[in-house]
């Protein structure tokens, strides 16, 4: 309903990141993430410096990145099978942080002092 009402304000205002930006984190909350990452870009195309776009695009970008990690540490073995399993879920897993490194970057450029900003890209860059 609120994807709704907020769908009806934006025909009236196409161009309010704001309003762009809900529609994306209520799309997101919805498990909708392919139609959260386009309401997100859209508002930063919107407003180039909207910082909370950036963070919850990165962070929806890196929402599977828990599920990996989990995969990975079921893996227990280290027949020819399980590593190739688990180097196929390395994989997926750095280009998640090659995905989402730029986005946190710009995000950093807009607030170099915001310390969970810092924290994630220090974070990423170990595996990358």
């Amino acid at each position: 309903n609120y994807k709704r009402l907020i769908s009806e304000a934006l025909e009236k205002r196409p161009n309010d990141e704001v309003l762009v930006f809900n529609l994306g984190v209520t799309c997101a909350n919805a498990n909708q993430f392919e139609d959260a990452e386009k309401y997100y870009n859209k508002a930063i195309e919107l407003k180039p410096d909207f910082l909370n776009a950036y963070i919850n695009l990165a962070d929806l970008i890196l929402k599977p990145d828990a599920k990996i990690v989990d995969d990975m540490n079921k893996i227990k073995g280290s027949s020819d099978s399980e590593l190739k399993k688990y180097n196929i879920l390395k994989d997926q897993r750095q280009k998640l942080f090659q995905k989402a490194m730029p986005i946190y970057e710009k995000a950093h450029q807009l607030d170099p002092k915001d310390e969970d900003i810092k924290s994630i890209l220090k974070y990423i860059k170990k595996f990358n």
